[in-house]
């Protein structure tokens, strides 16, 4: 598989990802510095060494002196992992990119969003909370399936109420800045509890 990933380097480049992948094999703990003038390979070394430490499940961070590079990195291993993605091999749930969303500009980069680590903490926060999330979604399907007819009936009440009540949509609205209020809370204790 390491071969396969190499394909198109020069011999020195070949050496080097090859001394890291080893080295790794041997489970030491390092810190390797790939560095050179612009128009070498080191990109390309980076990646495929990446893709080959993702296999290997090898827990690795990757850091770039600039956002255009990390940026740069994420997208090429995110396209060699999704082509070449197997049943028994980590998935894109295992590369996390992390920084400041704004200087990253990371919304002109819709491809990078599943990866994003704030835009995963959004996802979870919506799925985990107690208003709209999975165990409401669970428990509403539950309670269908035991009683159809109540809980039509239910929803064709909440219906009738809603058609009924439009004079109330300022109190609807203190309701939906109090609840992203708290998601937001919720977000930033999550990010929290993760660094």
């Amino acid at each position: 598989m390491f071969l396969g990933c190499m394909n198109g380097f020069i011999q020195n480049q070949f050496d080097s990802s090859a001394d890291i992948v080893t080295r790794e094999c041997a489970h030491w703990n390092m810190v390797k510095l790939i560095w050179g003038p612009p128009g070498t390979g080191k990109m390309k070394i980076v990646v495929s060494l990446l893709y080959v430490l993702l296999n290997t499940r090898c827990i690795t961070l990757t850091c770039a002196p600039t956002n255009i590079a990390v940026l740069g990195i994420t997208k090429r291993l995110m396209q060699n992992a999704q082509s070449h993605l197997q049943y028994d091999k980590y998935g894109l749930g295992d590369i996390v990119l992390f920084g400041n969303g704004e200087r990253m500009k990371i919304d002109d980069h819709e491809d990078l969003f599943d990866v994003f680590l704030m835009n995963r903490v959004d996802v979870l926060a919506s799925c985990l909370s107690p208003n709209n999330g999975w165990r409401i979604g669970m428990l509403s399907m539950i309670c269908l399936l035991k009683d159809p007819k109540e809980e039509y009936h239910k929803y064709s009440e909440k219906q009738k109420k809603k058609d009924n009540d439009n004079d109330d949509n300022e109190d609807t609205d203190d309701e939906e800045a109090e609840k992203k209020k708290r998601e937001t809370l919720l977000v930033k204790n999550l990010v929290r509890a993760m660094i």
